[in-house]
């Protein structure tokens, strides 16, 4: 452990990883996947769409302040506890 508190994975574990390349689903390298940036951008537009199309509300009973903000540094970095909200369609009206 660091003075951050987060444990470092050894670098032979990283450079064993980069090696699997079942682990890289649009490859690397030369033979990089050519749809790669368009793959991106349709997540990216699916995601906006459906950010832009609803109001987003916390469930009844929980206010900001229950918010649970700690993260879990594992492979990638992500909410301890996930964020539950409800969707309600925007009223275009």
């Amino acid at each position: 452990m660091d003075q951050s508190g987060l444990t470092r994975l050894p670098i032979s574990h990283i450079k064993g990883v980069l090696m699997n390349f079942e682990f890289l689903p649009f490859g690397s390298g030369r033979r990089v996947c050519p749809g790669l940036n368009m793959g991106i951008a349709a997540i990216e537009l699916a995601l906006a769409n459906l950010l832009y199309c609803f109001n987003w509300e916390l469930p009844s009973g929980i206010s900001k302040e229950d918010i649970n903000m700690d993260e879990i540094s594992d492979f990638t970095l992500r909410k301890k506890f996930p964020l539950h909200l409800i969707p309600i369609k925007h009223n275009w009206q």
